[in-house]
Formats: C-alpha cells, structure tokens, sequence
C-alpha cells in the first residue's frame, strides 16, 4: 500500500524528462525535450532543420524535473570524417 508520499514519487518519475542540446561550433543551435523512457532517435530533418550545413556537432543529454535540469550530462560529438 502507498502512502500519498510514495504516490508523490511515483508521480514525480513519470515527469522526468530527457533535455537534448544540439551544439555546433560552440554555439547552441537547438534544444529538444523528449520522455527518458526507452531510445529516441534524431530524425535526419530534425538535424537538418536545427544544424543546417553544419557537419560536426555535439550531442548534450540532460536529465529534467519540474523545470529544473540536472547539472550532469552525457555528451556525444559527432564528426564527418
């Protein structure tokens, strides 16, 4: 049996969100907001439409609940060899 705290919490990691930032040349160029559960996959008109020409860019993900991001990320940097 959960008590409304332990409801809270449930209720809390349900709006737990993954922030994407796409940046390029050390500028931010966009920002996506996508549910943590599962793989998302950046569509290649997404990229296009967010980094236009640019070829090597770099992936942030962060972590976010209610309005606020954690100060850890995870980070890929993608690179036309």
């Amino acid at each position: 049996m959960l008590n409304r705290k332990g409801v809270e919490g449930l209720e809390e990691r349900a709006a737990l969100r993954a922030v994407l930032e796409l940046w390029a040349g050390g500028v931010l160029k966009a920002t996506l907001t996508v549910g943590r559960d599962g793989p998302f996959t950046l569509a290649n008109a997404e990229l296009v439409a967010a980094l236009g020409a640019e070829t090597d860019f770099t992936v942030r993900a962060y972590l976010a609940l209610g309005g606020y991001r954690s100060l850890d990320f995870d980070s890929i940097t993608i690179a036309k060899v």
